[in-house]
């Protein structure tokens, strides 16, 4: 019942966030839904999200469930996925520690 509740929460947070991507942003770019985490390797909540994604009209993203639980996998995958994109970066800025929400707000 705990996995049950963890998940409504989850699913009523990230429908009300795809609610409001839509209003703001949906007819501009594609509507895409990336889960990560330690969250994502749990398949309760995977298989849910997935439901909540598809009666959204969102495509979902998930690394496989044996990368979600350690943070250097999933951002090596990230790269790796990336990288065979053809999408690269020339890491032309400067690293910071902590780094505000708010400040990623406008951009």
């Amino acid at each position: 019942s705990f996995q049950c509740a963890v998940t409504d929460c989850l699913k009523d947070r990230v429908a009300a966030a795809m609610a409001i991507y839509k209003q703001k942003l949906g007819a501009q770019i594609a509507n895409n839904l990336v889960v990560a985490g330690g969250v994502a390797a749990n398949e309760h909540i995977r298989s849910s999200l997935t439901q909540l994604a598809a009666d959204n009209g969102f495509r979902l993203y998930v690394p496989p469930s044996e990368l979600c639980t350690d943070n250097a996998a999933m951002i090596a995958w990230t790269g790796a996925l990336k990288l065979d994109r053809g999408i690269t970066n020339p890491l032309d800025f400067v690293a910071r520690a902590r780094w505000p929400l708010d400040e990623l707000e406008n951009n």
